[in-house]
């Protein structure tokens, strides 16, 4: 017999350029008290979405600071082959696993989440996916108080609040040259 559970709200974190906007590769403390702003005021867990969870030492580290700034990890997301751009596609692997588990039924559906990145995810293999859940931080900058509330709003139900899709390019027309006559 299945247990009814409240959805869970999830954020897909990626680190560099988040987190982590140094050239020293250490999480900064700032970005992560953010991080645990939208968490506590969302109730959302965390799902690994980085890639340094390839890194096992990097990985175990990773998870026991979020801990210490009182962040649940519950995941990481599969990994596929590293030079292909499909985390969007890594994403949306996780949530179909999660919901399709053996045990899915004792497990929280999945409610509202967001991806955080600073990469362009949505022009991706995958990206339609993550419309209306996705946040894109700078790289030199990261995570800021502006963009951790619209993670929160995207959280709390707020699609309008995830990053736009992006606009294609119109071609130009090139302008005219003069000619010059002799």
């Amino acid at each position: 017999m299945s247990r009814v559970h409240e959805p869970i709200k999830l954020v897909f974190l990626d680190i560099d350029g988040v987190i982590c906007c140094n050239a020293y590769g250490r999480l900064e403390e700032p970005k992560l008290e953010l991080l645990k702003h939208v968490c506590q005021r969302t109730g959302a867990k965390v799902i690994l979405s980085t890639d340094w969870r390839r890194v096992p030492q990097l990985k175990a580290q990773l998870i026991s600071t979020l801990k210490t700034y009182g962040l649940q990890c519950i995941g990481a997301t599969p990994c596929r082959p590293n030079w292909l751009a499909v985390r969007p596609e890594e994403i949306v692997a996780w949530m179909k696993g999660y919901a399709t588990a053996p045990n899915a039924a004792d497990k929280p559906p999945i409610g509202t989440w967001v991806a955080v990145d600073d990469r362009p995810l949505l022009q991706e293999q995958g990206g339609d996916e993550l419309r209306g859940h996705f946040v894109r931080t700078k790289l030199a900058v990261g995570l800021t108080e502006r963009l951790a509330q619209r993670m929160i709003d995207v959280l709390n139900g707020d699609p309008s609040q995830a990053d736009p899709a992006p606009t294609p390019v119109r071609a130009r027309r090139a302008p005219a040259r003069a000619v010059r006559l002799r």
